[in-house]
């Protein structure tokens, strides 16, 4: 005869499976747990799970009720939040000391104490090209809201703001509104970016910064299909593709003309610190950027309209290759 269940052992499968399935963003009620618990052999009712959710609260453990839910279901704090797994996850995936069987030493560890249906989305919807310091910062909430999207084949409703150099910081002048189709969270050299599609044009991938996002609201409308490939978006302010690289990052000081701010503002993944320079009509930014052949060549393109005057070494560099590009063209 097959031994009944103990109360203490449904205690511990109750531990685990709000656990497993339940944070701020996954919440179950009484009824959700008990079909859960039918599923670890445990045939209980409504009244038996809240005694002991009570009876879990009294160990210490935090079984908490949102007081603005009304369906009165629960979830248990202290599992890793979205943004502390998109962090892990990040570093995992991009960690040059890690070994693929110690990198899914962690991910199985991650799984026996996170919730799995976060850890899902975040995984399912993040895609690392390069892992490189510090973010721009964004909203966790619109991170959220997009990964929730992209999960429910949504489209979104998207705010973005227009660049434009104050008196001596970046500030918003307007804001533009898209709808688009998400399709992934791009983890570029210095911030987080959504590739994306438009109606206007379905089978071009672009993408934007988040920095750049005011508010992301997921539509009722379902998300138009792609199946093109991701890896190499375009930027949606200036058609320009993506880049990603791992040499050398410093610090640049620019200088070019006010008109174009916004298109120097668009070659760079992290962003700019504006100031007015003395001279009528000319800006000065600072900014945190790689120092490699696509930043030469687009600085040739820019025909000497945009000067870096530090670092000094970078400076004499990029002259140096401007004058050997203009001897080979005879120009």
């Amino acid at each position: 005869m097959t031994e009944k269940p103990s109360a203490r052992t449904r205690l511990v499968s109750l531990v685990e499976i709000l656990t497993l399935y339940t944070d701020e963003n996954h919440l179950m009620g009484a009824d959700e747990l008990c079909e859960k618990l039918k599923e670890y052999g445990y045939d209980v009712n409504r009244r038996t799970v809240l005694s002991d959710l009570k009876e879990l609260s009294k160990l210490q453990m935090q079984i908490v009720r949102p007081p603005e839910d009304r369906r009165k279901r629960f979830y248990l704090a202290g599992n890793y939040s979205e943004s502390a797994l998109h962090y892990i996850l990040e570093s995992v995936y991009t960690s040059d000391y890690l070994t693929a069987k110690e990198r899914d030493t962690v991910l199985d560890d991650l799984r026996r104490q996170s919730c799995v249906l976060t850890l899902d989305l975040v995984a399912d919807t993040i895609e690392v090209i390069s892992p490189r310091a510090e973010r721009a910062p964004y909203s966790i909430e619109t991170l959220h809201t997009l990964r929730m999207a992209i999960t429910e084949d949504r489209q979104v409703l998207l705010t973005v703001k227009v660049l434009d150099p104050g008196a001596s910081f970046e500030t918003e002048n307007g804001t533009e509104t898209l709808t688009v189709n998400p399709l992934r969270i791009t983890v570029t050299t210095r911030s987080v970016a959504l590739t994306f599609t438009t109606a206007e044009k379905p089978e071009t991938p672009q993408y934007i910064h988040l920095r750049r996002i005011l508010t992301a609201q997921q539509l009722e409308w379902p998300r138009l299909p792609y199946h093109g490939q991701t890896a190499r978006p375009v930027n949606f302010f200036n058609g320009e593709p993506s880049q990603a690289s791992a040499r050398r990052i410093d610090w640049l000081v620019l200088r070019f003309p006010r008109e174009m701010a916004e298109t120097v503002a668009n070659q760079f993944e992290s962003q700019l610190y504006f100031r007015r320079d003395d001279t009528e009509g000319y800006c000065l930014a600072k900014v945190n950027a790689v120092l490699d052949q696509s930043l030469l060549g687009w600085l040739i393109l820019m025909g000497g309209k945009v000067e870096i005057l530090r670092p000094r070494d970078a400076r004499d560099a990029i002259a140096a290759a401007v004058r050997r590009y203009y001897g080979a063209t005879n120009q």
